[in-house]
C-alpha cells in the first residue's frame, strides 16, 4: 500500500482555493447586506415622502370642523415662517414646514392686515384669505 504524500505545491493550491471561495462568500454576504439596507432605506424614504405628500395636499385644517374663528395679524415685514408661527400658535395649522410648502405651491403672497380665519379651514383657504384673494366672511 502506497501512501500518497501531498507536495507543498498541492497543499498551497488547496488552501488558496479555499481562501478564494471564502472571500467570494464573504463578499457576497456583504453585498446582500448592503443591498438589503439600501432597499429598507428606500422603503422608509418612500413612506415618509408619501406621508408628507398627504399632509401637503390635505384639505384638513388644524382642527376638526366646526373649529373656531381666530384673528391673525399679518404685518408688512412678516415672512412665511412668521405667518406660519402665528397660525401654528392659534391652531389653524398643524405643521409649520408643510404650511411653508403649501404656501409655495398655492402661490401665497401674504398682505398686511387683520384676518379672521377658522381653525378648521383648509390650508388653501387660509392662504387665499391671508393673501387677500378671498373675503374672510366667506364660508370655508
Amino acid at each position: 500500500m502506497a501512501v500518497k504524500v501531498d507536495s507543498k505545491k498541492n497543499v498551497k493550491k488547496r488552501k488558496s482555493k479555499k481562501g478564494k471561495i471564502g472571500k467570494k462568500i464573504a463578499g457576497s454576504i456583504v453585498s446582500v447586506a448592503i443591498y438589503s439596507l439600501l432597499v429598507v432605506l428606500v422603503i422608509i424614504l418612500c413612506i415618509r415622502g408619501y406621508k408628507i405628500g398627504l399632509k401637503i395636499f390635505s384639505e384638513e385644517g388644524g382642527q376638526p370642523s366646526p373649529g373656531a374663528d381666530v384673528v391673525i395679524e399679518v404685518t408688512s415685514g412678516d415672512s412665511t415662517a412668521d405667518v406660519a408661527d402665528k397660525l401654528l400658535e392659534k391652531n389653524v395649522i398643524s405643521d409649520k414646514f408643510v404650511f411653508k410648502i403649501q404656501t409655495i405651491l398655492y402661490e401665497g403672497k401674504f398682505k398686511a392686515g387683520s384676518y379672521t380665519v377658522n381653525t378648521s379651514s383648509s390650508p388653501e383657504d387660509v392662504i387665499a384669505i391671508l393673501s387677500g384673494e378671498v373675503e374672510e366672511t366667506e364660508e370655508s
